[in-house]
């Protein structure tokens, strides 16, 4: 049997508020299945994909982000001497 958490574990483990992950649930964004009291359960397995699949969005973003900075213009000169960020691979 697959382990599955309580959205309180789930939100330690994503480091959301308790709310959060009841709406990301209640959009489908984040499959769980309720128990017979009514309680949400997140699987485990589904959990994991979530947060590599969460931390991807946020490499792209912050990506896109600074290739948009530099193409303003912005920060010009001030970052010389620091190394760059390399690109991940996703």
């Amino acid at each position: 049997m697959m382990e599955d958490l309580t959205t309180e574990e789930t939100a330690k483990f994503l480091s959301l508020s308790r709310s959060h992950v009841n709406s990301l649930v209640d959009a489908n964004a984040l499959p769980a299945i309720r128990t017979s009291g009514g309680h949400r359960r997140v699987p485990k397995a589904a959990l994991v994909e979530y947060k590599q699949n969460m931390k991807a969005r946020q490499a792209m973003g912050l990506d896109a982000m600074a290739e948009a900075s530099s193409a303003m213009g912005l920060y010009d000169g001030e970052l010389d001497g620091i190394p760059s960020r390399h690109k991940r691979k996703v």
